[in-house]
Order: C-alpha cells, then sequence, then structure tokens
C-alpha cells in the first residue's frame, strides 16, 4: 500500500476546509441515524453533539479552530432561527388570561436563581461571579427544547408550557445579565450614566430592531399574500428577515438575541402578523441546525471539568432539583397534576449557553468573575449539551405527549 499518497490524501483534505467540514456534517447525519437505530430514545442532535466532540480540536482534532470560525455564521443564522421561533410561541394576549402561569414562571426563576447563587456564595464564589452563574442556571436551552418538540412531533399542555417557559426565563436571564454587570460597572466606576447607557441601550435597541422588522416583515408578507399564490417566496423573506436582525443587532451592537426574540413576538402580536403565523422554516432549520450541534459538540472541553468537577455536580444538581421541584409542588394551582408539574420541571433542565454568549463580552472587563466560576459554566453546560435532550426527550414521553415510537424518523 502506498503511505505516502495515503498521507498526501490526507493532508489535500485537511487544506481543504470546506471538505473537512462537509465530511463532518455528513459523518453527523449517518451517526445521528446509527444512534436513532440503535437507541431510539436519543434525539438527533445528541449524534451531531457527539459528531462535534468526536471530531473538534479536544479529541481527534479534525475541526480546528479556523474551521469552528467559519461555522459560526451558520450557527448565528440557526439561533436566530430558534429564537424567532420561540418568540412567535409566546403569546401574550393568552399569557393575560392565565396569571397563574405567569407566577408560576416568575417563582421558578426566582428560585433557580436564589438556589444555586446561595450555594457558590455559600462554598466562597465571589457575590458577581456566583450571581452570573446563577443567571444562566434560570436559562432553559431553546436550541435543545425545540428541536426535540419537532423531532419527537410532541403536543400537550406539557410541551406548549415549556416553550413558554423558555422564552419567559431567557428574557429574564438576558435582562438581568445585563442589568447585573451594568450594576458591577456603577460599582467600580460610580458613574451611573456610563454604567446604565450601554446596557439599556443594547436592551432597548435590540427590542425596537426586532419590532420595526416584524412590522416590516408582516407588513410585506401581507401584501405578498393579497397578491396572488406564492409557494417560496414568502418562506425566503422571513428567512431574510431573521438572518438581517441577527445581522443588524450585531453591527449596532444590540442584543441579537432579544433582536429575534422580539422580532418573532411581534410577528404573532401585530394585526397583519397572520400571514406569518402558519409559516414554517424547517428545510433551511434542519440544515442550520445541524451545523450548530456539530459546532457546539466540537467546542466541548473535557478538561473543563479539571479542579470543579464536585462545584459543577453541586451546580446542576441544586438547579435540577429545584427546577423539578417548584413545578411539581405548584402544579395543581395551575390545572396540572404533580407527575406533569415534575415532568415539566424536567424537559426545562437542559441549560442555555445564550445567556453566557450575551454577557461573556461584559464580563472580560471584570476582574471579579474568576476562572473557577468559567470553569463551572463551561462544564455545567457541557454536561447539559449532552445530557438535556436524552433527559427532555424521557419526559415529555413519560407524560404521553410523544408521537409512536414507530414513528418514521424527522429530523431536527
Amino acid at each position: 500500500m502506498d503511505y505516502t499518497l495515503f498521507a498526501q490524501t490526507v493532508l489535500l483534505l485537511q487544506d481543504n476546509r470546506l471538505v473537512v467540514i462537509g465530511l463532518c456534517l455528513i459523518s453527523a447525519i449517518l451517526l445521528s441515524e446509527w444512534l436513532h437505530r440503535l437507541l431510539s430514545h436519543l434525539p438527533a442532535i445528541t449524534g451531531y453533539l457527539l459528531t462535534g466532540l468526536l471530531m473538534g480540536p479536544y479529541v481527534l482534532g479534525v475541526l480546528d479552530g479556523e474551521n469552528l470560525t467559519q461555522l459560526s455564521l451558520f450557527s448565528d443564522i440557526a439561533i436566530g432561527i430558534l429564537l424567532f421561533e420561540l418568540g412567535r410561541h409566546l403569546d401574550w394576549r393568552w399569557l393575560r388570561g392565565e396569571p397563574r402561569l405567569v407566577m408560576l414562571i416568575l417563582l421558578e426563576s426566582l428560585a433557580v436563581f436564589f438556589a444555586v447563587y446561595l450555594l457558590l456564595w455559600g462554598v466562597g464564589l465571589q457575590p458577581l461571579a456566583a450571581a452570573l452563574l446563577a443567571i444562566i442556571a434560570i436559562t432553559t436551552s431553546p436550541l435543545i427544547l425545540l428541536p426535540v418538540l419537532r423531532e419527537s412531533r410532541a403536543e400537550g399542555r406539557v410541551s406548549d408550557w415549556a416553550q413558554v417557559f423558555a422564552a419567559a426565563n431567557n428574557m429574564l436571564a438576558l435582562v438581568a445579565a445585563v442589568l447585573l454587570v451594568a450594576l458591577a460597572h456603577l460599582a467600580q466606576t460610580g458613574g451611573w450614566q456610563q454604567a446604565l447607557i450601554g446596557p439599556m441601550r443594547e436592551l432597548l435597541g435590540g427590542l425596537a430592531l426586532g419590532m420595526l422588522a416584524a412590522w416590516l416583515t408582516c407588513r410585506f408578507l401581507h401584501w405578498l399574500r393579497a397578491h396572488g399564490p406564492h409557494d417560496v417566496l414568502p418562506t425566503l423573506f422571513l428567512f431574510g428577515a431573521v438572518v438581517a436582525v441577527v445581522g443588524a443587532a450585531k453591527a449596532l451592537v444590540f442584543s441579537p438575541l432579544l433582536g429575534v426574540l422580539a422580532l418573532g413576538f411581534g410577528c404573532r402580536h401585530i394585526k397583519s402578523g397572520e400571514a406569518v403565523l402558519g409559516m414554517q422554516l424547517d428545510p433551511l432549520r434542519s440544515l442550520f441546525v445541524c451545523v450548530l450541534f456539530v459546532q457546539l459538540g466540537a467546542s466541548l472541553n473535557p478538561s473543563a471539568w479539571q479542579g470543579v468537577a464536585l462545584w459543577t455536580l453541586l451546580f446542576l444538581l441544586v438547579r435540577t432539583l429545584t427546577r423539578v421541584a417548584i413545578p411539581y409542588l405548584l402544579a395543581p394551582f395551575c390545572g396540572l397534576r404533580h407527575a406533569q408539574g415534575g415532568c415539566l420541571g424536567v424537559v426545562l433542565i437542559p441549560m442555555s449557553s445564550l445567556g453566557l454568549l450575551a454577557v461573556h463580552a461584559s464580563v472580560t472587563t471584570l476582574p471579579e468573575l474568576d476562572t473557577q466560576a468559567a470553569g463551572i459554566a463551561a462544564a455545567a453546560l457541557m454536561v447539559m449539551e449532552l445530557l438535556g435532550p436524552i433527559a427532555t426527550r424521557w419526559a415529555l414521553k413519560q407524560v404521553g405527549e410523544i408521537a409512536e415510537e414507530g414513528r418514521q424518523h424527522v429530523k431536527s
């Protein structure tokens, strides 16, 4: 066998980054399908994550830092699509008629925050670091929740409420994180104007950008529908609106996460938004979600556990127990059974890295966030990204909201 030719071929493939990325995506799809056939309870995104972890720089090194940078554009688009769909599920008119659900969301978020904060502060973490990790603990990952719901074709009250919880939890966490960083800057500089203007501009700018884009999108799609049937153009326009909001928010230093959430929320509530409600981005979303989870898997660093394993396990244990206990105990007050409330808490277990990304740039300027806190966050996110999809699907199955196991396997 000509090993020289083989080595030259390997080097050629490594130099051609598009070939490497393409092969990794093909491997992700094949591994996902194989795992689903072997263990039908595993969601497709688990296969994507494992492929990324295996191919990433911390294991085989097929995907290096430059590959991951090239994939970041696709990942940003995937995050935009998923957050847009999450915002579109947040029905304000319905929530006004469900005050007990709103109270449950607030109580659950506050309970998770204070339980995690008191734990980390009690073991010696500095207050700012403990508070930021507690805010991240509030979040529920839409990147895991929505693909699992669609892949499982889950339907029912727990599935519907989980999407509302995820949207509300992430919005609360985003606002709390930005305000916390502002307060930290205020304590350092003593100037409230300098400390508050930047964060408020980021939040209000993202909200205004998303609502303006929603109004323009609804107006155009309403006009388009009134002038004859169209198959592809409305979907492409809606996709373009999501991408444009993400790009514009980054360019203007607004919050892109809040921008696309507001875009989805606005498209649901603006009067002419009926033209948007029935539209789906499924074909486009599937590709970008695959890329996103391959990149997330490649970013997982097993060495993040070094020195923080015990604190990470305590963090995850307290967060999980609190997140499950509150809905379990208060479920009857909202019209659910205790078992449904407990399973709702399990569905909400996947933790979002979006909260960490949202404050990362600001936090790097604050010396109070020590390396131990960053290690706990990275290790906890790694565990949640690998085990979260399995826990979510298991809980949905327990409440009978997943389609029959013999169904055709639908990719996320």
